[in-house]
């Protein structure tokens, strides 16, 4: 099995294996969206036997797969109600919780978590014993009802701020969090149109909503429109509310084979990312 990016720190590892990956496995695409209920096995048996024999190399018995899609800015529990299992038996299994939709999750030590991404960056954050994945694409960052409309459909504005509010729960301050940001789309391609015919006015209002509170997210901008950054963005957003540390790597610029939704290329190609805590945080 190639990796296309392997990360191993003491918070744990984390894996990315790319659209060709799953090609190799005979599968169209590593999307997770698919799969919400056990009986999605029998239609998808082939993506979840790739994903199993994917988490058997990471030694890890049950991945939950938070429903990203939503962008909700929700963190939500392994406890939570809801996970419901699909696999194999004796194989490694998929949680899923399509009652409650979250763009992450917390885990205890030496349990994983896996999504899949198309240049929405991944946040790993550690405080104390405890780990939160999440998925921080735009509109988990920046919540698109609340440009569009004026009011807000969600708790929170941003996931940063959930990460954030959800430690606090946990008994971490803030100032003790530690975010690793991973697989952001680059920026000089994620082309934001003043006059598109369906989204202008709301990529209007996003360029002066983050130009008056994340200057430094804003890749560059011409009459035409701007480019954002999504990880200035977060770490704006990390630096406004008090975070003690973050970190950037492992842009998806620096590694072509993996997909993002400006490629050009099938806007169904996912890369898998794979997350596992370390037993002793």
């Amino acid at each position: 099995m190639f990796v296309h990016v392997e990360e191993k720190r003491k918070w744990g590892s984390l894996a990315v294996l790319s659209p060709h990956e799953a090609n190799k496995r005979g599968l169209a695409s590593w999307a997770l969206m698919r799969l919400c209920a056990p009986s999605d096995i029998f239609a998808e048996k082939d993506l979840v036997r790739a994903i199993a024999g994917v988490l058997e190399t990471f030694s890890i018995k049950k991945a939950y797969a938070p429903g990203v899609a939503s962008a909700s800015a929700e963190i939500i529990s392994t406890r939570e109600r809801g996970w419901v299992p699909i696999g194999f038996p004796g194989r490694p299994v998929i949680l899923r919780n399509p009652t409650y939709p979250a763009d992450g999750v917390i885990l205890s030590p030496g349990e994983g978590c896996i999504m899949s991404t198309a240049g929405c960056p991944v946040i790993v954050s550690t405080g104390g014993d405890m780990m939160i994945v999440a998925h921080a694409g735009r509109d988990s960052l920046i919540e698109r009802v609340k440009i569009e409309n004026g009011y807000s459909s969600r708790t929170h504005l941003s996931v940063i701020g959930a990460i954030v509010k959800t430690f606090w729960r946990l008994g971490v301050v803030t100032n003790k969090i530690h975010m690793h940001v991973f697989l952001t789309i680059p920026s000089h391609l994620f082309t934001h149109s003043f006059d598109h015919p369906i989204y202008g006015r709301y990529n209007r209002r996003l360029y002066e909503l983050v130009r008056d509170r994340w200057m430094s997210a804003i890749a560059g901008k011409d009459n035409l429109g701007f480019c954002l950054s999504l990880n200035n963005l977060i770490v704006a957003q990390a630096r406004d509310v008090g975070v003690g540390s973050i970190v950037v790597s492992d842009s998806i610029s620096e590694h072509p084979e993996l997909a993002h939704t400006r490629d050009g290329k099938n806007k169904n190609r996912r890369n898998l990312v794979v997350v596992k805590a370390s037993s002793s945080q």
